[in-house]
């Protein structure tokens, strides 16, 4: 009975895993197709453009109700540098 209960086991594992990265292989391609997009955002955010549009808004040229939370430095930088996270971690990922 121990040796039915084991591969019952790891076919339960089997299982999980496959769905699991199955759904893990799906976030990974959309995060690929996502870094043309970081990029741009990056390219942005270190633009004479974003230091323009940071003035104008300090100078209240654009509308209250205008979403501008990429004129603040933190949120722009800190998704950036999750991003840059998440690829380390990705690189350097081994099984163990």
């Amino acid at each position: 009975m121990k040796q039915i209960q084991r591969i019952q086991q790891m076919e339960q594992l089997y299982d999980e895993l496959k769905e699991e990265l199955a759904s893990f292989e799906e976030s990974y391609h959309k995060f690929q197709s996502m870094l043309p997009k970081f990029k741009e955002l990056s390219d942005y955010y270190t633009s004479a453009d974003w230091l323009k549009d940071i003035d104008d808004d300090s100078r209240g040229k654009f509308p209250q109700q205008l979403k501008r939370g990429v004129l603040s430095q933190d949120a722009i930088y800190l998704l950036l540098a999750e991003t840059s996270d998440m690829i380390r971690t990705l690189q350097n990922t081994k099984l163990q």
